[in-house]
């Protein structure tokens, strides 16, 4: 036991297990909020396409409305995505407050005590609290530490590829919908343009079934 708590010790004032976990985190944030304006991005455009509005004879055409699918689902990823940021940045406070010093002196002096617990004390009531009070403030010291960890290996192994893929994947869409939206605006424009010109034969075809009337 002793042999455990020195162990702990020493890796909770080494630091290392700390900067490894800030790292993959604050990148986990940064990667996060990358997504997060490439998928609000997309929605941007796509609320900019479904506002568009094509005038006809009878009346206007939104050919924006075939996106709401799409729109919707965008939608719900990036609340799904806010939720992620939003774990992420607590992730990223908890780890500063657990690996800060003034809670490395408090768990130094903790596991001093226990150490020291049977010498201090014969009941076996308070030393169990000791104990339970160490576990405790163990998990709290390294839990989220640990966490980040594990997910920066299982990130490096597995993931890594499969995310920077992805991420080109969004990335690319997005820029392949942006410069969409402006053959959008011109056939827009050209077909606005050609409703007038039909309205105006319209308008033409009309007088002159009104003159023919008249000449009947």
């Amino acid at each position: 036991q002793p042999l455990l708590i020195a162990t702990l010790l020493i890796i909770s004032w080494w630091g290392a297990l700390d900067s490894l976990a800030s790292r993959v985190n604050g990148e986990s944030i940064q990667n996060a909020a990358v997504i997060y304006g490439v998928a609000r991005s997309i929605n941007g455009v796509i609320s900019l396409i479904q506002s568009a509005e094509i005038g006809a004879i009878v009346g206007s055409v939104h050919p924006g409305e075939l996106l709401d699918p799409m729109n919707d689902l965008i939608e719900r990823f990036s609340s799904v995505m806010t939720w992620s940021l939003s774990s992420l940045v607590l992730q990223k406070i908890l780890l500063t407050i657990f690996s800060s010093l003034s809670f490395k002196v408090v768990f130094t002096m903790l596991c001093l005590v226990v150490i020291l617990s049977n010498k201090i004390t014969r009941s076996r009531k308070f030393i169990n609290g000791l104990w339970m009070a160490f576990i405790i403030a163990a998990s709290l010291r390294f839990s989220i530490a640990v966490v980040c960890g594990l997910t920066a290996v299982l990130d490096y192994s597995f993931l890594q590829k499969i995310q920077d893929t992805s991420l080109k994947t969004v990335q690319t869409f997005n820029s392949e919908i942006s410069a969409g939206i402006k053959e959008i605006a011109f056939l827009e424009a050209d077909i606005n343009q050609e409703v007038d010109s039909l309205a105006v034969l319209q308008t033409q075809v009309i007088d002159q079934m009104i003159a023919a009337k008249e000449d009947l």
